[in-house]
């Protein structure tokens, strides 16, 4: 298949990479500030594995993913700035590398400690 479908294929399956990267950075975060005894509500452990899933079995559109991790990273930024932590711009700073097309994915790993999350794309779109 050629033509705008596969052009639009390409581009998703691009946006679903980064959105790997993204879910581990947010998780890594929330886990932090708990580790710091920063509150941070209960109600991003779902969205979190929701994203996970999501992500990992490609089967899901991208507006919806887009649309938990950006509730996810609100909650984060509500929390880390309610509670004054300090570090709060490297890791919006680390959310926006890892959303650029040339993101540096091994760095990106290794400052979080933590593996972007593998998808498998399944252009077909599976009703999940």
């Amino acid at each position: 298949m050629e033509g705008p479908e596969r052009e639009k294929d390409k581009v998703e399956l691009s946006v679903l990479k980064r959105f790997g990267l993204r879910y581990s950075v947010l998780a890594a975060w929330e886990e932090q500030l708990r580790e710091r005894g920063i509150a941070v509500p209960a109600s991003v452990g779902k969205p979190l594995e929701r994203s996970r899933v999501m992500i990992s079995s490609g089967c899901f559109p991208v507006s919806e993913v887009s649309d938990d991790l950006g509730r996810i990273e609100a909650i984060l930024i509500s929390a880390a700035t309610t509670a004054g932590q300090e570090n709060a711009e490297e890791w919006l700073d680390t959310l926006g590398e890892c959303m650029a097309e040339n993101a540096k994915v091994e760095e990106i790993e290794g400052k979080i400690r933590l593996p972007a999350v593998k998808m498998h794309y399944n252009r077909f779109r599976f009703s999940c």
